[in-house]
């Protein structure tokens, strides 16, 4: 993925699945995300929370809401 980091500058940052997998898991644990359930995600897919969010919905096998473009109205 490319980042800015702290810099400002892009940059590439090498992530793997295996860590993927152990953010999303944590993340399913920690937010109690139970078997076919659904979560709707804000964050950009290129953010690691936005990533963790969605993985650890699918490896539950639930149900992924995308929005095209963030609208707090709508969001609430």
């Amino acid at each position: 993925v490319y980042t800015s980091g702290t810099t400002g500058r892009p940059k590439g940052a090498a992530r793997s699945q295996r860590g993927d997998l152990a953010l999303a898991q944590n993340q399913a644990e920690v937010m109690d995300v139970r078997i076919n359930g659904r979560v709707l995600v804000m964050m950009p897919m290129f953010h690691a929370g936005g990533i963790s969010m969605m993985l650890s919905e699918f490896w539950h096998a639930g149900c992924v809401v995308l929005h095209r473009k963030f609208d707090a109205r709508e969001v609430l």
